[in-house]
């Protein structure tokens, strides 16, 4: 009979949540503000199944058409040739909980990026949960990268928009703060 693959962690960040990201303000009289995320990882080793989940809430009103982006390079130059996969997600409560974000992805080894957006411009804001001291695990072969920010500050109305296409934006490097997030998938061959 043939054998049945195991779910691995391949990377998760976990820990007590002491904090939000803020990742998209709302449009107002004093202006608009809008912050994008990145989170990424690199693996030497193939897997299949694999599931992507982080923890996020809706921090005021009712966040739709929100996107994550699943590629292999973020910043200018970056085109959809470069993305793994990408959907879009609600977040209809104020509460923090797991949202499952991919399902059912085969990857290779390279380096990945979680990209996480907010739609800009809409009455409602939502956040990411950040903990004071992460916990992070890392299967063999798997290390964790830098998470990333790309945002264009407060400014008075109008602001400028962020591109048509999200991963292409400036990022730079957020320390002190981590996604809570999970990645996990069957060893490839296993």
């Amino acid at each position: 009979s043939a054998g049945m693959a195991n779910a691995a962690t391949i990377v998760s960040v976990s820990g007590g949540t002491g904090g939000i990201l803020l990742l998209n303000g709302a449009s107002g009289p004093s202006g608009t503000a809008w912050a994008f995320f990145a989170s990424s990882w690199s693996q030497t080793t193939a897997y299949s199944n694999v599931s992507i989940s982080a923890t996020l809430a809706a921090a005021y009103g009712t966040s739709t058409g929100d996107k994550a982006y699943l590629m292999t390079q973020v910043g200018p130059g970056t085109t959809s040739s470069e993305e793994v996969a990408s959907t879009t997600f609600n977040l209809p409560s104020t509460s923090s909980s797991p949202i499952t974000l991919f399902t059912g992805l085969d990857l290779g080894p390279n380096t990945y990026f979680l990209v996480l957006a907010s739609s800009f411009n809409q009455p409602a804001y939502w956040t990411a949960a950040i903990p004071f001291s992460a916990t992070v695990y890392t299967a063999p072969g798997v290390s964790r990268n830098s998470d990333e920010i790309a945002n264009n500050g407060a400014c008075i109305t109008p602001c400028t928009p962020p591109p048509p296409y999200l991963p292409d934006l400036s990022f730079r490097t957020l320390s002190g703060q981590d996604l809570v997030y999970s990645v996990t998938g069957d060893l490839a061959g296993a």
